[in-house]
């Protein structure tokens, strides 16, 4: 087993976590200053819009809507209970 730890691009002030080659955690600064650290899982998608858009008809909430990034196609999402989360189509960016 190997593990990698590979800079995210300078945009974002993060870094990518990695086992065997494969990204499995990435680990970067809050986005708003002064806020806490937290965790935000990520769940690999096929297609990050029809994802969220099948969120919010089941009552979850988009926070913020699918967009093209370095890690590919991602949304920030709510269950309806209220559980932050992110759904990741890979490529693109």
């Amino acid at each position: 087993m190997s593990l990698l730890i590979a800079d995210a691009g300078p945009e974002t002030g993060a870094v990518v976590l990695g086992v065997d080659g494969h990204p499995v955690a990435g680990l970067g600064p809050c986005p708003v200053r002064g806020e806490r650290a937290y965790w935000r899982i990520h769940f690999a998608v096929a297609d990050a819009d029809a994802v969220a858009h099948r969120a919010q008809s089941l009552g979850g909430q988009v926070d913020l809507p699918a967009r093209d990034t370095s890690h590919g196609r991602v949304a920030l999402l709510r269950d309806p209970q209220g559980g932050a989360f992110a759904v990741a189509q890979p490529g693109g960016g």
